[in-house]
């Protein structure tokens, strides 16, 4: 599996991060996998092309939970409102360096850093990248 394979990215991100929230039909509130179940399958298939990518290429049982970890342990959010990757998440960029953190030690040493500074005094940040964080804190 390539990157490139991962459905869901910063250029389609808003075609699958639909509501999972209940709808309110006015005469009754249904399940928003009742309504639009089709979409919500899509979605979720398509979000977990990312999963596949990640245990692929980083050989983690729960590669998924581990990226979600590693992500928020740099004050990014893991999961959007809807529940599902954020932006950030599905962006090739953390992508490839949770990959290259997973099978790179100086690497992985390098971000360890970087998060070991940020965790001293964890504040909600602007940084909008893996690459932009760890430039500031290292």
């Amino acid at each position: 599996m390539e990157i490139t394979d991962i459905a869901v990215n910063p250029d389609n991100y808003s075609d699958y991060n639909l509501s999972t929230q209940s709808v309110n039909l006015g005469c009754a509130t249904v399940g928003a996998w009742l309504l639009n179940g089709k979409a919500l399958d899509a979605c979720l298939d398509a979000h977990m092309t990312l999963n596949t990518y990640i245990g692929e290429k980083t050989h983690h049982q729960d590669a998924g939970g581990k990226y979600a970890n590693w992500l928020n342990s740099m004050g990014f959010e893991h999961q959007s409102d809807e529940g599902w990757w954020s932006i950030i998440a599905v962006s090739p960029e953390s992508i490839e360096s949770f990959v290259k953190y997973s099978n790179d030690n100086d690497y992985a040493s390098l971000v360890d850093a970087a998060i070991e500074r940020y965790s001293r005094k964890k504040f909600n940040h602007g940084i909008s990248s893996v690459a932009d964080f760890i430039e500031v804190f290292q």
